[in-house]
């Protein structure tokens, strides 16, 4: 697998918007989302990435709650993650933030993904 630096990595990704989160003044998260993905024209989860330091915290579950109500604010109904299917750790992660399971499907590279998403009400 490929290895990207993290400019590298975000540069791949510019049709959406990355935030970082702060909580008393220190960077603590990253994150990247769509409003309206290309595949659906809905608001799609990207990227979570929380300081190490924070994890296990409740942290990244309040950030996704943030960004869903955001979301829902601005009309959206659901809002949709993609994920290896063997990334046993996101998808409880996923779970814990009120997501199931929708589909699963095949990338280009013929990766198998769990799509899943969560109504925002």
């Amino acid at each position: 697998m490929e290895q990207l630096t993290a400019i590298e990595y975000m540069n791949k990704y510019l049709n959406g918007e990355w935030r970082v989160w702060e909580q008393d003044e220190r960077d603590v998260a990253i994150t990247y989302h769509l409003e309206f993905a290309p595949s659906n024209n809905k608001p799609w989860i990207g990227t979570v990435i929380i300081n190490p330091n924070e994890r296990r915290k409740g942290l990244g579950i309040r950030i996704i709650q943030h960004l869903k109500e955001e979301l829902r604010e601005k009309g959206h109904k659901a809002i949709f993650a993609g994920i290896p299917v063997e990334a046993d750790m996101w998808i409880q992660f996923l779970s814990d933030c009120y997501f199931e399971q929708f589909k699963v499907e095949k990338d280009e590279q013929n990766q198998m993904f769990l799509i899943m998403v969560s109504p925002l009400q």
